[in-house]
């Protein structure tokens, strides 16, 4: 556009550039005001198991005057928390499945920011250093539905029978 207005003399084109070029720079300076005076804390529910989805409540904190738009909040383990709105304080869940047992640690987690018009993504690292204890990987037991399903009693049934017991084992 810049060299199609230098080449015809057309001050219109010179205008609609500039614009363009403004519009940019405008864009690139709200995303990074977007972006200022964010803290958020990290709540995790009582216990936090291993291979399994535990939800995580999220709480931000815009310290500014004006409220924040499109934020998208990227986790370690990449978890996405978006939100839309933010005044001053508002929460989110996001539901995180740490795939061992032990200590898990949050040293980071980006936050990228689109608004106002999509040109440029900016992003932000909070660092946290959050340390969470994880519990092993609950295994499911089998048990019986009764007692009389169970192993045990049918042998002690079969002992306290007599006739039936002997006719059993003589015919089998």
């Amino acid at each position: 556009i810049g060299i199609a207005a230098v080449n015809t003399g057309n001050n219109i084109l010179y205008i609609l550039l500039s614009f363009l070029l403004s519009l940019m720079g405008i864009s690139s300076f709200v995303a990074l005001y977007n972006l200022r005076g964010l803290k958020f804390r990290f709540i995790p529910s009582s216990e936090v198991w291993c291979c399994k989805e535990n939800p995580f409540r999220v709480v931000i904190f815009n310290k500014k005057k004006l409220p924040s738009f499109l934020l998208k909040f990227i986790f370690p383990s990449k978890e996405e928390l978006f939100s839309p709105f933010i005044t001053r304080i508002t929460q989110g869940k996001v539901f995180i499945k740490p795939n061992k047992r032990g200590i898990y640690k949050i040293d980071e987690v980006i936050v990228e920011s689109d608004f106002p018009f999509g040109f440029f993504t900016r992003r932000k690292i909070l660092r946290p250093n959050i340390e969470i204890l994880v519990f092993p990987q609950p295994k499911e037991i089998k048990m019986p539905h009764s007692l009389k399903d169970s192993q045990i009693f049918r042998e002690e049934k079969e002992i306290t029978k007599g006739n039936n017991f002997l006719k059993k084992s003589l015919i089998g």
